[in-house]
């Protein structure tokens, strides 16, 4: 480059030896650059521009604006600028002794970034993480890249060291010196909040002005923790949670106190007389009364499953009132249980001492397993209102019926029935059921030595047994004064209808009832058709199908059954006692009955309205009127075989031939 005092002279450095030339050019550049150096330590006026690196091992002094990044530099010192895209960078690098290094930069966002090409971040490097920004509003954030306040600290904020630590704030009219905002899980007080100003602290947010001298508002503060053994004191005044306007010293409302673990609440109050301690609403709560602990309510104490919704027991509170159990468990008692009204089981207005409402029919709804005892001779029980079994009289217990005693059993074990006074046997029975037909008398009687025909008679039975009677001997009443005496029987007739009666051998076919044993008696069917008056009718239960059979539904299988519509018949289901069942329907070989049983059945039989039963008394009188008749008969030819034996006799005196006589 030419030598010129208007113009800078390109140099570059290059090592010369000794004996080498230097060319002109060369040398005035090396002391044109020299001077320039020169005169820029003392002062340089003008702005120039460094394409490459500047070291500075001495002081600089710059009286004008320096730019990084820029060539038109708008303050002292200026990295980047506004034309040029990127994020400009003020690095610090720090090494220890050691060799462990960090970087820090100060810095802008980078061109990409339109949230952050407004903030100023500084970070550490090695992290790749902003520890400090502000934004352009103004909002500082230290452990968040975006503020959304004027300090966001992201993170604890402490306040150490032996000197007070102060938080000032302005509280002049319509300010609150100290507002903590936001969602709070807790709030820590380790130390002391001392208002030394004699003003208000308000937690919480856009809390009203008040001269309230602990305000915690919205709810957005979870909780207030004072840990250690420190103490929360009020000398004086109300805490409302919940309200501004507590009431009594302690006032919440529309929220819940929660004791956990074993805390309590003591009440040291003293007056025991009628007082209620804790009052959950007017009238309502727990109190102490001298030395009982009661629980007052205006109607209806009530007890309730875990969230309140199912009443498990009420207890009403009026003078009548009383405890209903409504929980289908089991209740105890391990003491004496004293009622003094009545007790009901199953209802709940009982009329008794104790009353048992159960199903009725045949189910049991009263089991004792020793016995039920009366403490006097009136004591028993009663069915329904109008039967009773008990104690009548002295020493004597008896069944009541229809308005009088039906059976009794006396102190010394003689048994009335139909009489109160057993006196003339162990077993005394008064009175007798008309067993008969319900259209009449079930036969006539025609007898060849009567002139009239007699219309039948009832059946008075006093006794009557399905099976065997067993005695040392029967006596029959048969005083004059208690008969119609009509006559004397004709023996001849009797004697003509005893030659026609059958006697035959047989064997019952109910065998599990009346055994297997061979029996020679009358047939009642025979017995009606020749001396019928020996004989009467009444309904009883035939063994005349005696089959098991199948049962489903009512409707019984059974081959060639030949009942009827209206027909009752006796069945016995598996293990069960027998019933009588009324025929509803029937078919070939099925018929249908009320029976709510499936499996195997016997059907015994039908019952029938003209069951046969023979009055043996009659036949053994007819035996003997008959037997009489023979006598006389045996007598009159007795007489005549004498008067022949007298005759014979004297014949052969005469010595006449006997064919004369």
């Amino acid at each position: 480059m030419a030598d010129s005092k208007d113009k800078n002279l390109s140099f570059t450095y290059t090592e010369a030896k000794a004996g080498d030339v230097i060319r002109s050019a060369d040398w005035n550049a090396a002391n044109q650059e020299l001077v320039r150096l020169e005169k820029a330590k003392v002062n340089r006026q003008g702005a120039d521009t460094l394409q490459g690196p500047l070291t500075i091992e001495a002081a600089l002094t710059v009286n004008g604006n320096v730019g990084i990044g820029t060539q038109n530099p708008g303050f002292a010192l200026q990295i980047g600028d506004q034309n040029t895209v990127g994020s400009p960078r003020l690095g610090i690098v720090g090494r220890g002794a050691t060799g462990n290094y960090r970087q820090w930069t100060l810095r802008t966002g980078d061109g990409s970034d339109a949230e952050n090409i407004h903030k100023l971040r500084l970070r550490d490097e090695q992290a790749k993480a902003d520890r400090l920004v502000v934004d352009e509003k103004g909002y500082v954030g230290i452990g968040t890249a975006n503020p959304a306040d004027t300090l966001d600290v992201h993170g604890a904020l402490r306040f150490s060291g032996n000197a007070q630590q102060k938080v000032y704030g302005d509280s002049r009219a319509g300010r609150h010196a100290v507002v903590l905002a936001g969602h709070w899980d807790e709030l820590e007080i380790k130390g002391r909040i001392i208002d030394w100003t004699g003003g208000n602290l308000h937690i919480g947010y856009d809390n009203a002005h008040s001269n309230d001298s602990l305000l915690i508002g919205n709810g957005k503060l979870k909780s207030v923790k004072v840990e250690g053994s420190t103490d929360l004191l009020i000398d004086s005044g109300k805490v409302g949670i919940g309200t501004s306007s507590p009431a009594e010293k302690l006032e919440i409302k529309g929220g819940k106190l929660q004791l956990d673990g074993n805390q309590q609440i003591i009440f040291k109050d003293g007056d025991v007389t009628n007082n209620l301690k804790l009052q959950l609403w007017s009238g309502y709560g727990l109190g102490i009364n001298s030395g009982t602990l009661f629980y007052a309510a205006a109607s209806t104490h009530s007890w309730r499953d875990n969230n309140g919704t199912n009443e498990r027991m009420r207890l009403t509170t009026a003078a009548n009132g009383g405890l209903t159990v409504l929980g289908t468990g089991k209740s105890s008692v391990a003491g004496d249980f004293e009622v003094l009204g009545n007790v009901g089981i199953g209802t709940s207005s009982p009329t008794a001492k104790l009353e048992v409402l159960g199903s009725g029919g045949g189910t049991v709804d009263f089991i004792v397993n020793g016995r039920l005892r009366s403490n006097n001779n009136d004591g028993g029980l009663w069915v329904a209102s109008d039967r009773f079994v008990g104690g009548h009289t002295i020493n004597k217990i008896g069944f009541w019926n229809n308005n009088a005693w039906r059976l009794t059993v006396a102190e010394n074990g003689n048994v009335g029935i139909g009489t109160t006074a057993p006196d003339r046997g162990k077993v005394q029975i008064e009175g007798s059921v008309n067993y008969q037909h319900p259209n009449g008398y079930r036969y006539f009687v025609n007898r060849t030595d009567s002139n009239s025909t007699t219309t039948g008679h009832n059946s008075p039975y006093s006794l009557y047994a399905s099976s065997f009677i067993g005695a040392a001997e029967f006596n029959a009443f048969s005083d004059l004064r208690i008969k119609d005496v009509e006559g004397i029987s004709n023996g001849a007739s009797d004697l003509q209808t005893l030659r026609q009666l059958a006697i035959v051998d047989y064997t019952y076919r109910d065998k599990d009832r009346n055994g297997s044993k061979q029996c020679k008696k009358v047939i009642g069917q025979q017995v009606a058709q020749v001396f019928p008056q020996a004989v009467d009718t009444h309904t009883d239960i035939v063994p005349d199908i005696f089959r098991a059979a199948a049962s489903s539904n009512g409707w019984i299988d059974l081959v060639d059954h030949e009942l009827q519509t209206g027909e009752r018949v006796r069945i016995f289901p598996e293990n069960s006692e027998g019933e009588t069942y009324i025929v509803e329907d029937v078919t070939l070989n099925r018929f249908k009955v009320s029976l709510d049983y499936a499996g195997m059945v016997f059907v015994y039989g039908r019952e029938v309205d003209d069951f046969h039963v023979v009055d043996y008394d009659a036949l053994a009188m007819l035996n003997v009127s008959a037997t009489q008749e023979l006598c006389r008969i045996i007598d009159s030819l007795q007489t005549e075989v004498n008067d022949l034996k007298s005759q014979i006799s004297a014949a052969k005196a005469a010595s006449l031939p006997v064919a004369a006589l």
